[in-house]
């Protein structure tokens, strides 16, 4: 999932990258085919920048036990730009629930 420079979720071609200090920070979960625990990150989208962003967990996250085994050694506990795809479908959802809350 993390290997190459495309996935749905992340530009890892871009490198680390922070959002912005005001950027709305949300707790996404989701399951990916074959693997039986969810998947949890952190989503931030920045409203300046309009860009969201991804942070995969490090090893002293209290999720990084559930995902360590998803990503390549190197990207966990750092913060990367979204791709599109994974605002087109992310950000209607985080809308959604946010009006039923």
């Amino acid at each position: 999932m993390f290997a190459g420079p495309q996935t749905l979720l992340v530009d890892w071609a871009a490198g680390p990258s922070n959002p912005g200090s005001g950027a709305e920070t949300y707790r996404v979960s989701f399951y990916l085919a074959h693997y039986v625990k969810p998947y949890i990150v952190l989503y931030a989208y920045d409203h300046s920048k309009q860009q969201g962003y991804l942070y995969v967990p490090g090893k002293e996250d209290q999720s990084y036990r559930q995902t360590y085994r998803l990503s390549s050694a190197g990207v966990e506990g750092h913060w990367f730009r979204a791709l599109p795809r994974w605002e087109d479908i992310v950000r209607p959802m985080i809308e959604k629930q946010l009006t039923i809350s």
